[in-house]
């Protein structure tokens, strides 16, 4: 994770950043108005966006994606504690994607990035999977934290919303930037000298805990919450009952999840 804290260190990368969060804004705030859950989500069909520009801009595409997400909240009227969430959860749907291609080698054809074929298609629907996995699972476990939207419900909505619209927006998004970006040098990899990137020690059991985090992160909190299993010792509550402090089974696997990622990044 060097690369997250040693971009700032280039003009490059900071337009970049800069660039993922204005146009990641100005195509979600239209479709505010487009709500599935009044003032926390809407029709985003600007998902799609952190992804791919995650994969080409790495960590200015994280970056970016948090910034405009929080931008977003803010001109659409959405800023709650919950946008703190949601700033952290926007950020691994940019990152996820660049550091599972990383360890993984994923979307790679001749030491360039491709997804024309269906492997390459294939391997893109996983990053898409994992990255709203983890994006739904952050978002959501703040949603049930402070007891505003049971976690079952709210990470139905958003993993779904984080699902399709990359899925089948992404691909096209990919095609028209790919060839543009590598022949301009934008791709992050051109940019970040090697001494300011992390290393990969264990690559392979560090993506494998990301995907864990992330898409068990999700499950194991859809199951606590609505009710299949139940811990007492942690104080779990009976599904649907949203009054007090919220589910420490849900509050605990949230962190776990979230704790696994970063660690797999590291690795």
């Amino acid at each position: 994770m060097k690369e997250v804290f040693t971009q700032w260190k280039y003009t490059k990368m900071v337009v970049l950043t800069a660039l993922t969060a204005a146009v990641y804004a100005a195509v979600m705030i239209p479709f505010k108005i487009a709500t599935i859950v009044p003032g926390f989500t809407e029709i985003r069909p600007a998902v799609a966006i952190p992804i791919v520009f995650g994969l080409f801009f790495g960590p200015a595409g994280a970056w970016g994606a948090a910034m405009g997400n929080m931008i977003g909240d803010v001109f659409g009227g959405m800023l709650t504690i919950i946008s703190l969430f949601g700033f952290i959860g926007n950020f691994f749907l940019g990152f996820i994607g660049y550091k599972l291609r990383e360890k993984w080698e994923l979307l790679t054809v001749d030491e360039r990035m491709d997804i024309r074929s269906l492997k390459g298609y294939m391997q893109f629907f996983f990053i898409v999977l994992v990255s709203a996995a983890a994006c739904a699972t952050i978002i959501s476990w703040g949603m049930d934290a402070f007891r505003i939207f049971p976690f079952a419900v709210f990470v139905s909505i958003v993993f779904l919303n984080n699902l399709i619209m990359p899925a089948v927006i992404g691909p096209f998004l990919f095609w028209l930037l790919n060839p543009r970006l590598e022949r301009w040098d934008l791709i992050w990899t051109d940019i970040i000298d090697k001494k300011d990137r992390s290393v990969s020690r264990i690559p392979t059991v560090g993506g494998a805990l990301i995907c864990i985090g992330a898409v068990g992160g999700l499950v194991v909190g859809f199951l606590l919450s609505i009710g299949v299993y139940s811990f007492d010792i942690l104080g779990n509550v009976a599904p649907g009952s949203y009054e007090g402090l919220g589910n420490p089974a849900i509050i605990i696997t949230g962190a776990v999840s979230l704790l696994l990622m970063i660690v797999g990044a590291l690795l």
